[in-house]
């Protein structure tokens, strides 16, 4: 049985997503901003699912997600040592499935030693 196409819709029109800029790995110190960053192309115009370690990431207090147009943005407000990982931008449209990863590093921030003196410009 042949795939029915969405009224108005042909299949040749339809075009796989891509991503223009793919993301990219992030080093962070515990309580920095991050975001996390990618382009993307296709028709119709792909849903975006963010991933962490395989699992879906929301819209949260701790993480905030943004679409403007081509570009697509996950932001961590205050990231924690536990935000370190895998972080998946999946594309879906009715051509195809892309997706593009990156690693995120985050480090302990610096301890300051006690009894050290404080030094100003």
């Amino acid at each position: 049985m042949p795939f029915k196409q969405p009224l108005g819709e042909r299949a040749e029109n339809r075009v796989a997503p891509s991503f223009i800029r793919p993301l990219a790995d992030k080093r962070a110190v515990v309580g920095e901003r991050v975001v996390l960053q990618c382009q993307l192309d296709g028709h119709p115009t792909p849903a975006v699912k963010w991933l962490k370690d395989g699992h879906n990431v929301s819209n949260c207090p701790d993480y905030e997600i943004q679409e403007d147009g081509h570009v697509h943005r996950l932001i961590i407000s205050q990231v924690h040592s536990a935000d370190s990982g895998r972080f998946t931008a999946q594309a879906a449209n009715a051509a195809g499935l892309r997706q593009s990863t990156c690693i995120l590093i985050v480090a302990p921030a610096p301890t300051p030693i006690p009894g050290g003196k404080h030094i100003t410009a």
